[in-house]
């Protein structure tokens, strides 16, 4: 039993060593599997991932999609890997058990996995938000200058309408890139957690006996909760990128 046990609310201290601990131990465990089931998820997670395929529901914009996006998964898995697995599994000539403890730290590794993905989205969107209102300060700030027709500082700490419109140009970059990292992280945690639920269901496995991460968390909530995180950020995105363009127009304009 590992000494820092994560679940999908967090907290997240240490999950990196436990990511690497688990992987580790996978890998004494069998090499060949961990190199095999360690490759086949992140090619599902790639293909997900890549802009090049289309995946049925991986928008997640609602719970249909979201259930073709399962559907999907756990096609890869039970129509096209598992027997696979367990003919290599046969291949290497392990005992039941030993294989199964394979199983059971790809599982949790995978659910690790789907953790720090939530973990950066969650991260990133309060990120988004706070960003937000550093921005309708901004914006607040430079519409009064030029309101005011105050377009040089009036004194050294003040910074001048270029400067302030920069800073501003830069901060709606930056909120624009933090949000489509935030989405594909949203993606991810649902692809690994669906992953990880396909190896739990396929073997049996028991989260009772699992080392390094609890499952007592509601995960349909919490992940629920993170697409609703997704829609309001793309909404202030806008707004933001929105009131920036008209700021933008104002300028050119004086």
């Amino acid at each position: 039993m590992s000494e820092n046990v994560i679940t999908l609310s967090g907290p997240y201290k240490g999950i990196e060593t436990s990511i690497e601990a688990c992987a580790s131990e996978f890998r004494e465990t069998s090499p060949q599997l961990h190199e095999a089931c360690s490759d086949h998820t992140e090619s599902v997670v790639s293909k997900i991932s890549s802009d090049d395929t289309v995946v049925p529901g991986s928008e997640l914009a609602d719970d249909a999609e979201l259930t073709a996006f399962q559907q999907f998964i756990e096609k890869q898995h039970t129509e096209y890997w598992f027997a696979d697995l367990n003919g290599r599994g046969s291949d290497l000539d392990l005992e039941w058990s030993s294989f199964k403890t394979a199983i059971r730290l790809h599982a949790e590794h995978t659910y690790l996995n789907a953790f720090n993905a939530y973990m950066t989205a969650s991260e990133t969107f309060s990120r988004i938000e706070q960003s937000r209102q550093e921005t309708k300060s901004l914006l607040e700030d430079t519409k009064s200058r030029l309101q005011q027709g105050r377009l040089e500082p009036e004194s050294e700490e003040q910074e001048s309408i270029q400067s302030l419109f920069a800073d501003l140009k830069e901060l709606v970059s930056e909120t624009t890139e933090d949000l489509e990292a935030a989405k594909t992280a949203v993606v991810r945690a649902h692809a690994y957690y669906t992953i990880a639920d396909c190896y739990r269901d396929e073997y049996d496995l028991d989260p009772a006996q699992f080392s390094y991460v609890s499952l007592g968390d509601d995960a349909d909530w919490f992940l629920e909760d993170l697409r609703h995180r997704r829609s309001r950020s793309e909404t202030r995105v806008r707004w933001i990128r929105k009131d920036y363009s008209k700021l933008a127009n104002t300028l050119q304009d004086e």
